[in-house]
């Protein structure tokens, strides 16, 4: 039994990692309402959810048994097959989440850990079905009916909960409009004791089954006087709430919201626990289940399929555990972002690009509603233009100086509808995706209140698109991984273990210097963008232009790498130059972005100086797009394997962008010291650029007379130039606007 007692200490040692991977990833779920309506301090909120993850943790026994025995038959397995099964299971969940959550993206804890089940089940069953262990054929390893029942209710969430947050957030919107405060009073008392009695009633009383804080006695008599007790509950919130209301200024969403994301982190810790600690405990059953066995080598498991409580011990070790890495992992804050990002009221950088999925559905929903519009009357039409006039809401700013990317009415929605369709999910027993409902929860909220408009719409689909794709990717993933690992580990045995566990610990590794440099790279911007924070004028006006100056740079760095690469006929390196294109555009996205919010955050006596914003915004759009031109006539050059610039003609193109390279370098140097004096040199150099180009085009003209080149050639020869020349133009411009509008302000 030494074998397997160390690998149960290895599975224990796994599931306090997969703990910490785990919520790192799933805290997104409970935290986003809370942080995106900033209803209070960072601190206050961790409290909050610290709380509900504990106590939540004991209404989790009755799940642990999907492990056991939801997607296996357990009587068809041998004691070690189930513990090298257990092991491949807890291997893949810790690569899974930790690569999701080093790249800031929310994945499915509960699709991954039954992905991973019926992988690691499939590969055990298939060595014993190659091996002829056995005469039964793969199927009957499965428990069949119960993998329907939990996938098709996990993907039906999908749909079920972006549904119905879209539908009751239209409601509450209707009710409050986008103008809160004068529709306060009549109507808040009445929403909060709703929402907080639908929390209340799945979470604390239907979630109680079974729970190791709630007798049987207790559990009893709730279910049988579950409707008076819950028009109870109502009627005592609603007085409650509508004296606060009327006598106070204390605003109760505040506390609704709050209680809610108790309760969701309750719900979370009672749902997805058997996520992170299911397998593990499956193990230390059946390491215990064996010990009392005389022949544990021949012993099949059927004893797993039995009612087998989990020690309260490990629950409540595991809620320890589950507090502490809420607040401290950096993880949990980068999957954060991604969710409130896609979820916020306003415009802003887009981290997620367009595409042409995202914009056939948005044309199909616009012409949807175009079509609606004509059919209803249009009165009703104009009861809900009024009702629903995105113009009127003013986001009041938190202490920080920051605001809030939503307001506390969506905030409440989200939590009171999450909270209640997975607590009624647990208390049936069914894995239901947290991260699912609550993501799409969060979409539908966004949806109904008109956060996705026009000029937004097509990005933040296209988000949704990617986080959906990528909880597929985790199911295939998942599925995959285990299988390979569980048959290496039947194979291998002890070194199979040891090989495994030491590439999960250098992969975690590798994702920890990943992580860091992602994140050096998001505070940075964050640093730089963050306008509320950086207080005066003078310095928000230096970090924009400090970005600028970047920018410029690698526009000519590029543009002499560009050239470098197509003289060479290097197809490979030139294509490879496309993720730097991309960044650069993104960079030139993120500037023009955040000038907007400069102008948003500037008074209206600096507004009025004569500053020509609209000529900043729209020389880094067109550097932005002659470049990626730049880059685009080149490489499709070479894809048609068409002949490379040869002789005199290299030379003049590779002349032309050192010399823009250099002439924006310089251009960069004024700008970042502030250093007018050089103005005229720039202006020399920019003369001398226009004439080499006037002198390059001559050139080109006599060796098409002479036929030395080709006009494939030649054509490209000129697009570049032209590409090129347009760059130098609206730098130069850009330079102008610099010294006669902004540099005094840096000064």
């Amino acid at each position: 039994m030494e074998l397997y007692l160390v690998i149960l200490i290895i599975l224990g040692i796994l599931a306090i990692s997969d703990l910490v991977v785990g919520v790192a990833n799933d805290a997104v779920n409970f935290l986003n309402s809370a942080i995106g309506s900033k209803v209070a301090p960072r601190h206050v909120i961790m409290i909050v959810a610290s709380i509900g993850l504990f106590i939540g943790a004991a209404f989790s026994s009755g799940m642990m048994e999907i492990a056991r025995k939801g997607v296996f038959n357990p009587s068809m397995f041998y004691f070690e097959e189930l513990m090298f099964l257990f092991l491949a299971v807890m291997f893949t969940d810790i690569i899974l989440l930790d690569w999701f959550n080093t790249y800031g993206l929310p994945t499915s804890t509960t699709v991954s850990i039954i992905f991973e089940l019926i992988g690691a089940t499939f590969g055990i069953s298939l060595y014993k079905v190659l091996t002829n262990q056995t005469d039964q054929n793969i199927f009957s390893f499965f428990n069949i009916q119960k993998i329907a029942e939990i996938v098709s209710g996990i993907f039906l969430s999908i749909a079920v909960a972006f549904t119905l947050g879209s539908l009751i957030q239209f409601i509450a919107r209707t009710f409050f409009t986008f103008d809160v405060k004068s529709s306060y009073k009549k109507y808040a008392a009445f929403w909060c004791a709703l929402s907080t009695t639908g929390i209340i009633s799945f979470i604390l009383l239907k979630g109680g089954k079974g729970s190791l804080l709630i007798s049987e006695q207790t559990a009893d008599y709730i279910k049988n006087n579950f409707q008076i007790l819950m028009l109870s509950i109502f009627l005592i919130l609603f007085i409650i709430f509508q004296l606060i209301t009327l006598f106070t200024k204390y605003n109760i969403f505040k506390f609704t919201v709050l209680f809610g994301t108790f309760a969701l982190a309750l719900a979370f810790a009672g749902n997805d626990l058997v996520n992170f600690i299911g397998a593990p405990l499956a193990g230390y059953h059946s390491y215990i289940i064996a010990s009392k066995s005389t022949d544990y080598t021949n012993l099949t498991m059927e004893a797993l399929a039995g009612k087998l409580h989990a020690p309260s011990i490990f629950l409540i070790a595991a809620g320890v555990i589950m507090a502490i890495v809420l607040w401290f992992s950096k993880k949990t804050q980068t999957v954060t972002k991604t969710e409130v990002n896609l979820s916020r009221q306003y415009e802003g950088y887009e981290r997620f690009e367009s595409s042409y999925i995202a914009r056939i559905i948005v044309r199909m929903f616009y012409g949807m509603f175009v079509a609606i519009k004509k059919i209803l009357p249009k009165k009703v039409v104009e009861y809900f233009r009024k009702r629903l006039d995105v113009n009127k809401q003013v986001l009041e700013k938190a202490p920080d100086g920051s605001y809030p990317s939503f307001d506390l009415v969506r905030a409440m929605v989200n939590l009171a509808v999450s909270s209640s369709i997975i607590s009624l999910a647990t208390s049936y027993k069914l894995p239901l995706s947290t991260t699912y409902v609550t993501f799409m929860v969060a979409m539908g909220t966004s949806f109904a209140d008109k956060a996705w408009g026009r000029e937004s719409a097509v990005y933040r689909i296209n988000g949704v698109i990617t986080v959906i794709s990528g909880w597929f990717l985790t199911a295939l993933f998942a599925f995959l991984l285990s299988s390979i690992f569980s048959l290496i580990l039947i194979i291998g045995k002890i070194y199979s273990v040891l090989a495994i566990g030491s590439l999960v610990v250098y992969i975690i590794i590798k994702t920890a210097f990943i992580h860091k440099k992602i994140e050096i790279e998001i505070s940075s911007e964050e640093k730089l963008f963050d306008i509320a924070k950086q207080g005066d004028v003078k310095t928000i006006f230096k970090t924009l232009f400090a970005e600028i100056e970047n920018y410029l740079c690698a526009v000519g760095q590029l543009l002499e790498t560009i050239i470098i690469k197509l003289n060479s006929n290097d197809r490979t390196e030139l294509s490879n130059l496309k993720t730097s294109i991309k960044e650069s555009n993104k960079k030139a996205n993120k500037i023009i972005s955040h000038t907007f919010k400069l102008i948003r955050h500037l008074d209206e006596t600096t507004l009025r100086k004569g500053k020509r914003f609209g000529k900043l915004v729209a020389s880094i759009k067109e550097i932005s797009m002659n470049l990626k031109s730049f880059h685009n006539n080149s490489l499709t050059h070479l894809d048609n394997n068409h002949i490379e610039p040869r002789g005199k003609q290299a030379k003049d193109l590779l002349n032309f962008v050192i010399l823009a390279k250099e002439n924006l370098q310089l251009l960069s140097e004024i700008i970042k010291n502030n250093d007018l004096s050089k103005f005229e040199e720039y202006e020399k150099k920019y003369a001398s650029i226009k004439e080499y180009i006037v002198k390059a085009d001559e050139e080109e003209i006599n060796r098409i007379k002479n036929a030395e080149v080709s006009s494939n050639t030649s054509s490209l020869f000129f697009n570049l130039i032209f590409d090129g020349e347009n760059i130098i133009e609206h730098a130069y411009a850009l330079g102008q606007n610099f010294k006669k509008n902004f540099s005094s302000i840096l000064n």
